[in-house]
This record gives structure tokens, C-alpha cells and sequence, in this order.
């Protein structure tokens, strides 16, 4: 199937095909925080590889975690969930604690119509949110 989307971070990249399955190439700099989505020990890959499978509408990473939009304005989040320089800080994907999550998990989160992802933060916005 065809590419309908694509995103990069400094060091990886995602891509979403239009059947909805996003795929996931680069490497994790540093470190095996999670954010490319394929599970713990993994932190490079050299070729497209499926990291979430069906109705991906928008994917995006930053530092040390990724989130994902589903068409069903549900989030998912993967990665480091602990602020800069190791305090617990962060909580940049949505559980509420730090722990850091390693394969794609569904957030609490829903009825979001866009995600964005900084370096120690990130955005939803509910589609009930005026401009």
C-alpha cells in the first residue's frame, strides 16, 4: 500500500501506509527508552519495520517518546515517561505515573483530534476545542 503520511524526529522516523499500519526506521540515539515501539532491547533499526498495526491517522516522536492518534481519537504513547536529567517530572505519556513503557500502550485519552509531541511534554487536542 502507499505512504499517506510521514514524520522524523533527529534520529527516527515514522511513516503511516493507507491502510492505517505505521512503520518505524532510525535509532534511539543514547538509549533503549521505548520510542520507536518495537519493545525493550530494541533501540535501531536499519529498515522499515511495523510498530503499530491498523487505523493510525497521525504519529510523531520527540527525545524520548512517541505517541500516535488513532482514527478513533484514542492515543497511544511508548517511551520514556520521566522529565529531563532523570527527575520524574515527566509524565509526557499520559498514565499518570513514570514508568517508561516499551511496546505501544492505549492511553486514557479520547476524543482527541490531535497529538504533538515535545521534548519533555506533550499536546492532545479534544475535538470539541474551538480555535
Amino acid at each position: 500500500s502507499s505512504i499517506r503520511f510521514i514524520s522524523a524526529d533527529g534520529f527516527y522516523s515514522f511513516v503511516i501506509k493507507s491502510n492505517g499500519d505505521a512503520l518505524v526506521t532510525g535509532s534511539t540515539f543514547f538509549n533503549n527508552n521505548g520510542e520507536l515501539g518495537l519493545g525493550s532491547g530494541i533501540s535501531s533499526v536499519n529498515i522499515w519495520t511495523q510498530t503499530l498495526t491498523g487505523n493510525v491517522k497521525y504519529i510523531e516522536g520527540q527525545e524520548d517518546h512517541s505517541l500516535a492518534l488513532k482514527s478513533d481519537g484514542i492515543v497511544w504513547a511508548v517511551g520514556r515517561n520521566i522529565g529531563p536529567w532523570g527527575n520524574d517530572g515527566g509524565r509526557q505519556l499520559g498514565f499518570g505515573d513514570g514508568s517508561n513503557v516499551y511496546n505501544w500502550t492505549q492511553t486514557p485519552a479520547t476524543g482527541v483530534s490531535s497529538v504533538s509531541t515535545g521534548g519533555y511534554h506533550s499536546l492532545l487536542m479534544k475535538f470539541n476545542c474551538d480555535p
